[in-house]
């Protein structure tokens, strides 16, 4: 070969070489690594569209804007007077389709923020339930950003319910690590071998989770609520009695205990709220319609299965809200029963357990008002404040 043309030919190569370098570094710029772990991207924006004909009592468009830690929440302040709050639950809490600033937790915050300066954080996503919050809060402990946190706000039960019932292993079984990685499917660059930390490979990355969450089962008008509803009232099947649930109420006690230890050894107060629901152990008939939870089984197994009575429940979610209270009242921790609060109907609900606009405001006031101590006669079950506060 001509000494012409190699030298042509490792031009060229060094010139492929320093361009893919370039390009790698242009891609590292747009799409920023991050370390550590997420529950969701950092720094997304999704726009929903709730048609107002499936989700009663939501109109407009409703934002979804994730920070620099990954959740759906207002960056965090950086004046160290702030007050923190962690607001800790799964599609209750998250109120996917309520717009940024009217979920419940966002609310609270404008709230508490009349008498002082706080920022509560919304550490939540749909199907968690308190096996994955044990997991979030060991994370949480670990964050320099939250180490001076005083307050969580645990809104839960209704996932553990739904999970025993729609399949009792996934629920009993599921290991500490698979809990975590449902939590936090997000990581960052730390967390990767090497060959995932390139510009090309962050890029492709990003851009397919911006698809799957485009593509996310929970579309963006909602319609696929219809299709549920459907289903549920096509029910080959609906079961009227509850299984056993023994083994169902040892597992949800040890995990709010539990939650209750990390809280306490980190100098924090935790506040647990019992879970309200539009399932009532009477009458059920004026809302049929807007049901679509309670399936055993998986949701997206063939159309249309089994579905436990919404009466059935309804008895359900007493029984773990019982478990709640009495689990809290054991530990000297504090419980605010808010599902008595709630009338059961459509002014607070749009399905089962999810709050429209109204139903977000409630909760915000009636949380707001026993944070601030405005209202002594509302039902709290507490032996004692927890350390911390």
């Amino acid at each position: 070969m001509k000494p012409g043309k190699s030298r042509n030919i490792l031009l060229l190569l060094f010139s492929l070489l320093l361009a893919l370098g370039i390009s790698d570094w242009v891609l590292r710029t747009i799409y920023r690594s991050f370390e550590g772990y997420y529950i969701y991207q950092p720094g997304l924006h999704r726009l929903f569209y709730p048609d107002s004909s499936v989700f009663i009592g939501i109109t407009g468009e409703s934002r979804f804007i994730v920070n620099e830690i990954g959740i759906r929440s207002d960056s965090i302040p950086k004046d160290v007077n702030t007050k923190k709050i962690l607001a800790i639950g799964g599609s209750t809490t998250e109120c996917l389709y309520l717009d940024q600033s009217e979920t419940w937790p966002s609310l609270l915050q404008q709230r508490l923020n009349k008498s002082n300066h706080f920022w509560v954080g919304n550490f939540s996503k749909p199907g968690l339930h308190s096996g994955h919050h044990v997991q979030q809060l060991k994370w949480m402990r670990e964050q320099q950003e939250l180490l001076n946190t005083k307050t969580i706000i645990c809104l839960v039960g209704v996932n553990d319910l739904l999970h025993f019932l729609g399949n009792e292993s996934f629920y009993l079984d599921t290991t500490q690590e698979k809990l975590f990685k449902w939590v936090f499917d997000y990581y960052g660059d730390d967390k990767k071998p090497f060959y995932k930390r390139s510009g090309f490979w962050t890029a492709f990355s990003a851009i397919r989770k911006r698809m799957k969450y485009k593509n996310y089962i929970q579309d963006q008008k909602g319609t696929i609520y219809a299709e549920w509803r459907k289903q549920r009232q096509q029910a080959k099947k609906l079961i009227t009695s509850l299984p056993d649930m023994e083994a169902a109420a040892a597992n949800y006690s040890y995990n709010i205990t539990e939650m209750i230890k990390i809280a306490r050894e980190n100098n924090m107060r935790i506040l647990f709220l019992t879970q309200p629901v539009l399932w009532n152990k009477q009458n059920n008939q004026p809302f049929n319609h807007l049901f679509w939870l309670g399936k055993k089984g998986n949701l997206d197994d063939a159309c249309c299965g089994e579905y436990y009575a919404t009466e059935i429940l309804a008895q359900g979610m007493e029984y773990f809200n019982q478990i709640l209270k009495t689990t809290c009242a054991r530990n000297n921790a504090e419980c605010f029963d808010l599902a008595t609060q709630l009338p059961k109907d459509n002014s607070i609900f749009y399905d089962d357990c999810h709050f429209n606009e109204n139903g977000a405001k409630r909760v915000a006031d009636l949380v707001g008002n026993y944070l601030l101590g405005q209202n002594d006669s509302l039902p709290v079950i507490k032996v004692e404040r927890a350390v911390g506060q």
